[in-house]
């Protein structure tokens, strides 16, 4: 095999590790947002996939922004603690006994 072959394998394989990693992120945040209330979900999906500001989003749903900056604090809290626990969660299932 020529040393171009040998770079371009290990190319691909970081790429599949990449997209492996990309997979399981993708699959933790869906787990976490689909764990929040329908109110704190609304105002995450609104924020971060359809790039509302709070202001926006305050329109939108017809309430105060400081309700929707409240509930997004309060989201993002809820989420980082719940994907926490799935990956320590993961990591005691995976450890060597």
């Amino acid at each position: 095999m020529e040393l171009h072959e040998f770079e371009s394998l290990a190319s691909t394989e970081e790429s599949a590790d990449t997209l492996f990693a990309r997979a399981q992120q993708t699959s933790l945040i869906e787990a976490a947002l689909t764990a929040l209330s329908p109110d704190a979900r609304e105002v995450i999906v609104l924020h971060y996939r359809e790039v509302l500001s709070a202001e926006e989003i305050s329109e939108l749903l017809d309430i105060p922004a400081a309700t929707v900056r409240k509930r997004l604090s309060r989201a993002r809290e809820t989420m980082r603690a719940d994907i926490q626990n799935r990956l320590a969660s993961a990591l005691r299932n995976t450890a060597p006994a």
